[in-house]
């Protein structure tokens, strides 16, 4: 996974910051309405866990833009146990 900027003059697509390490496949990424956070849902490679990632959109200017690994130290919480169903959304709820 990559963070992109749009140049608003040009239209040009610039990475910003390192590519992000996501196990699995990714199914879903929102923004939540306030553009502090960003999460991620990634089906594990076995298709028996959805994960959500949690990262915060820095603010820095040294930095700003770059995905942070936040709550859970960049590591992923799984929202559907090895056998269970997994649903197809993801929402932030404003």
């Amino acid at each position: 996974m990559q963070a992109l900027a749009v140049d608003q003059t040009s239209g040009s697509v610039a990475q910003i910051g390192t590519a992000l390490q996501i196990d699995g496949q990714p199914y879903a990424i929102v923004c939540d309405p306030s553009g502090q956070f960003v999460y991620i849902t990634s089906v594990s490679f076995d298709s028996a866990t959805l994960n959500l990632w949690v990262y915060s959109i820095s603010t820095d200017p040294e930095t700003a833009g770059q995905l942070l690994p936040n709550l859970t130290g960049g590591q992923p919480v799984p929202l559907v146990p090895p056998g269970g169903s997994q649903g197809p959304s993801l929402a932030v709820i404003d």
